[in-house]
């Protein structure tokens, strides 16, 4: 499903070298927000959703996730 793959994509690691010329692992995207307050459950997931160049969609009384990956970046320009 487009939530699975989402997932997959969004906590598949990735590589950097950091300021200390240390070569770091760590997950393409990382959400990490505290509801502090009554929120409804679209907001937060909107909020999830932006958090990883995602756009939410609607089609046959379901609700999808699409993530802009390095493929769709290329496309792009």
């Amino acid at each position: 499903t487009s939530w699975y793959n989402a997932s997959a994509y969004c906590e598949e690691l990735v590589s950097y070298v950091n300021e200390d010329d240390v070569t770091i692992n760590e997950p393409r995207f990382r959400y990490s927000n505290v509801f502090d307050q009554r929120t409804s459950g679209f907001d937060i997931i909107k909020d999830i959703v932006q958090s990883c160049r995602a756009i939410l969609g609607w089609s046959q009384g379901k609700l999808f996730v699409k993530i802009e990956n390095d493929i769709d970046m290329k496309i792009h320009f």
